[in-house]
């Protein structure tokens, strides 16, 4: 046997020695409890990019292919990587949240021994008990458990690779062919999982020419690593090209990931969809330039301004609440609602205490008291013709979104049912059918309800 075996093998049996074994196991044991109380505490039924990886998930399992929620159409809008773990685990055990969810509690505790493992490797082994136990209780870490985003498992593979790196690198020879195709298959499916783990290449070179390698030799690895990572990454942008006609790398949306050739980051079905609803044309790169450049400037400067103002300054253009935050805000709220949680502070303007709870009537209040304050700003602050058009519907989507018993998905998909329309009562049967579909068997109507013509059944792959 080889020098180099013998030490990785010296390595690898001062791991797995009894000590820290146990104290792995300690680690893991701890990991794997708060996030199983995480997520019997908080078990979402998941929105935003999980709704996405969720429905994907279900249409590969289905055998459907790989489709969007926007449209039903196949897509490369996104990474595959998690949507086929998900998959995976729809296909063994069946369209449960909870089999994910206990994935990411293993795969989540499994990272937490991980670095403990790393840090013995590169330091010692209370290094390594202190790293490991970070992770283990790691507010972000355990928060994602119970969510359907691709952070747990990425954190986890991550960890895997840098593993993997510090045991075969530290002898700083070459690496055997076997081990280049392993790091290569790893980080191309870390790829698959989010996308820009392809642009690991040059922190590789950077790091296999520290070991003191010849550059012929680092770009033999490298080149070696490549073929690992094409064997995992090519059979999906074989697919992507014959389906879309167009070199896809991974994911179709290139303002976030690489690579394709798409105006604006839109993905090929995505801007058909933008097209359908608005009737406006896609916006090319450089007309999406011209725009951008100037409107980071304007927010920018627009956001300090605010600092140092409040509401109602004629000579101040105030900025607009984007999505995200709408999301985050009203979702806050309905935890507070249905949680009853307890105020922290005295209120001489609400006349509340601390330890009072926030309740329906107290959230009914101060919704009143922000639309009547919204209704009497001036046309600047809050357009007059939308004060009896819009506005009511949006009070009426925040009141339901939160009064509700079960917590909608998206506020945003309330939103998207009442564009182009101004009816109140229109708009509350559409809120109601949106949300006892929901409260029934989970269906998230994302249709636009203003075409009465049924959709084409699905194309299979």
């Amino acid at each position: 046997m080889t020098q180099r075996g013998l030490t990785i093998i010296t390595q690898t049996r001062q791991v797995l020695s009894r000590g820290h074994v146990l104290w792995a196991l300690a680690i893991f044991a701890l990991a794997i409890t708060l996030r199983a109380l995480w997520v019997s505490y908080l078990n979402l039924g998941d929105g935003n990019d999980g709704w996405n990886y969720w429905y994907a998930a279900n249409s590969l399992a289905d055998g459907n292919g790989f489709r969007t929620p926007f449209s039903g159409e196949l897509t490369s809008n996104f990474p595959p990587g998690w949507p086929l773990v998900l998959a995976s685990l729809i296909f063994v055990f069946g369209p449960a949240f909870i089999a994910a969810k206990v994935f990411n509690i293993i795969v989540g505790a499994a990272t937490a021994v991980l670095v403990y493992a790393i840090a013995v490797r590169l330091k010692d082994q209370r290094t390594g008990i202190v790293a490991g136990g970070l992770i283990a209780v790691f507010p972000s870490q355990i928060y994602f458990t119970t969510t359907l985003m691709t952070e747990t498992l990425f954190v986890t593979l991550s960890a895997a690779l840098v593993l993997l790196l510090t045991l075969w690198l530290s002898s700083k020879e070459s690496l055997r062919i076997w081990q280049l195709l392993a790091i290569g298959l790893l980080i191309g499916f870390m790829s698959l999982v989010r996308a820009e783990t392809v642009l690991l290449g040059p922190a590789l070179l950077v790091l296999l020419k520290l070991c003191n390698l010849s550059w012929r030799t680092v770009i033999q690895h490298l080149l070696v690593i490549a073929v690992g990572m094409a064997i995992v990454i090519t059979p999906w942008t074989v697919r992507n090209y014959l389906r879309f006609d167009q070199v896809i790398l991974i994911r179709s949306q290139s303002a976030n990931g690489p690579f394709a050739p798409v105006p604006a980051g839109l993905s090929p079905d995505y801007k058909e969809v933008v097209r359908f609803r608005s009737g406006v044309e896609s916006p090319t790169f450089s007309e999406s330039v011209d725009y951008y450049v100037p409107e980071v400037w304007r927010v920018g400067t627009q956001g300090w301004r605010k600092l140092s103002d409040f509401f109602g300054n004629d000579d101040i253009l105030y900025l607009m609440e984007d999505m995200a935050t709408g999301e985050i805000r009203l979702s806050i709220l309905w935890e507070w609602l249905h949680k009853a949680a307890p105020l922290t502070d005295d209120d001489e303007e609400t006349g509340v205490k601390a330890e009072d709870r926030f309740t329906a009537d107290l959230f009914a209040r101060l919704l009143d008291e922000e639309y009547e304050k919204l209704r009497n700003a001036s046309d600047r602050d809050v357009y007059d013709v939308s004060k009896q058009t819009t506005l009511p519907i949006a009070r009426e989507i925040a009141a339901t979104y939160v009064t509700e018993e079960v917590k909608a998905p998206w506020y945003i998909d309330l939103l998207n049912l009442n564009l182009d329309h101004h009816d109140l009562a229109e708009a509350k049967r559409r809120i109601r059918r949106y949300m006892d579909a929901f409260r029934r068997d989970g269906t998230r109507i994302t249709e636009n309800l203003d075409f009465a013509a049924a959709s084409p059944p699905p194309r299979k792959t």
